[in-house]
């Protein structure tokens, strides 16, 4: 059960408020949390950008990681570099 989703394009200053006025880093991904357990997982949105490729997309994707670990999640399964 996702209790929390925190969604929303991540931006230039890597936040997710996008407070700044640059194009949005990861339009095509989120953190989908869960404040019951505290974990979390990357989602990668092939219908935003159909040439994602996941395991390429998270690894790109660390300022994500390091915004979840700010909040106290811990990721579900490390991605291939091993965060």
């Amino acid at each position: 059960m996702y209790a929390e989703r925190l969604e929303g394009p991540v931006s230039g200053s890597g936040n997710g408020k996008g407070d700044d006025d640059g194009p949005p880093v990861f339009p095509h991904l989120r953190i989908a949390g869960c404040s019951a357990c505290s974990r979390y997982l990357i989602e990668v949105d092939m219908a935003r950008d159909a040439r994602a490729v996941p395991e390429v997309d998270e690894l790109v994707a660390l300022p994500l990681d390091l915004y979840a670990s700010d909040q106290g999640l811990t990721k579900v399964t490390p991605n291939l570099m091993g965060f």
